[in-house]
């Protein structure tokens, strides 16, 4: 095993800081005011207002909180159209969930489960992909978009459309230097710590699931369980460990070879832990440029009760495709080799999650699925809720619409 420490010099942007309270843990979830039933640790609006929604079908997927479909939309849509071969985040259920200092704004009435008022205290609206979530807590419309009067030409039945005054939405959020009023959620964090986040500093005490970070259900990989005893143990060893399913951890020289790079000092965060170090594998992973959709605003045309949302964006090739420090984070713990079945077969992984996602390393797979983000949205999901999300149910929606639902600014 070959192990080589790098120097980085990084100039970050500013980020939050943690909460300087001492966490808070609670009996049970708080209830939002502004809902009529007791939504537990979440709900799926559509689920719960299914007949109420169902005549607007596809349509219902931008009509609550449509900034969250924006990092979708920036990373996903160049995969969608070929330009990139792994999706950053993928499809999954929308939720409103408890979060004490939340405000979750709605773009249209919900259903009678739902007080008439389009503001609900104490909650958020967040979206789940199998990667990861997305989440706005309080940030006002006001803050998140900016309106214009603008002449849009829209393909019909019989040839393009001009309307010259449709009112365009502008998001503020920028996927090249994405602003923090979104977040990426922190689920590694919660999964490895046994806390579920529902408030600044409030937290629901759960145990670290034993679910496979990597591989098959049955494929013998580390659980989040499993990395969460090792991440709290020192060991005398050096390099790059081998972890088992229970976390103990050991040396093996039967390992393929590696390189890190040693994380900056500023990654010594929750109780002063010390820095981690990451393989360059993630770390230029993390860096390579790629294709990203920007200046996306969108329209409404109207259908029906409501209207349907049709998007505009730019593609462009940006010389890093992921906002590493946004989407990411810090390392929060080592990196890890596990043997874990794929399909069956047994294999090399290399592991290691951050503030808000999961990395995994698999030497055998083919470029470009060598390095992939975990299913860690899918694993909190299940670990959260008690069951997975049934990924038939859930599309690229906002990907598989983009690409025909657009329109052109017309120049005035």
């Amino acid at each position: 095993m070959i192990v080589v420490a790098l120097a980085l010099a990084l100039l970050l942007p500013s980020i939050p800081a943690p909460a300087a309270a001492e966490p808070y843990i609670l009996p049970s979830p708080p209830q939002p005011d502004g809902v009529r039933i007791d939504i537990g640790l979440g709900i799926e609006p559509f689920v719960v207002c299914e007949s109420w929604w169902r005549p607007y079908g596809r349509l219902s997927a931008f009509s609550l909180s449509p900034e969250l479909a924006v990092p979708l939309l920036s990373y996903d849509l160049p995969t969608a159209l070929g330009l990139e071969r792994q999706p950053v985040f993928g499809a999954g259920p929308l939720m409103l969930e408890p979060y004490r200092e939340g405000l979750a704004f709605n773009d249209a009435p919900v259903c009678d489960a739902f007080v008439s008022s389009l503001t609900i205290v104490g909650a958020r609206w967040v979206r789940y992909s199998p990667k990861g979530r997305v989440e706005i807590t309080n940030a006002p419309p006001a803050a998140t978009r900016k309106q214009s009067v603008v002449a849009t030409e829209i393909s019909g039945p019989s040839g393009p459309i001009v309307y010259p005054g449709f009112l365009e939405t502008r998001v503020t959020w920028d996927p090249l230097d994405p602003a923090w009023w979104l977040t990426a959620g922190r689920l590694p964090w919660e999964l490895l710590s046994g806390l579920i986040q529902v408030g600044d500093s409030s937290f629901i005490q759960r145990d670290p699931p034993a679910i496979p970070i990597v591989g098959d259900p049955d494929g013998g990989g580390v659980t989040y369980a499993a990395l969460a005893k090792a991440a709290k143990t020192q060991s005398d060893l050096s390099g790059i460990l081998v972890i088992d399913a229970q976390g103990n951890v050991s040396y093996d020289p039967a390992t393929p070879d590696i390189y890190v790079v040693s994380a900056p000092d500023f990654a010594a965060i929750e109780g002063g832990n010390p820095p981690h170090s990451i393989p360059t594998v993630f770390w230029d992973f993390l860096q390579q440029p790629g294709w990203v959709a920007t200046d996306l605003s969108w329209v409404c045309v109207p259908e029906g009760k409501y209207c349907q949302r049709l998007f505009h964006y730019t593609l462009i090739q940006a010389p890093q495709r992921i906002p590493w420090l946004w989407l990411v984070g810090l390392p929060i713990t080592e990196p890890y080799w596990t043997r874990a079945k794929v399909g069956g077969v047994e294999r090399w992984i290399l592991v290691q999650c951050f503030e808000r996602r999961c990395l995994s390393y698999t030497p055998d797979n083919p470029d470009p699925w060598k390095v992939e983000f975990t299913n860690t949205g899918l694993h909190y999901y299940q670990w959260r809720y008690g069951e997975p999300w049934n990924p038939d149910q859930y599309r690229w929606t906002e990907a598989d619409f983009a690409p025909r639902d657009t329109y052109r600014r017309v120049p005035q």
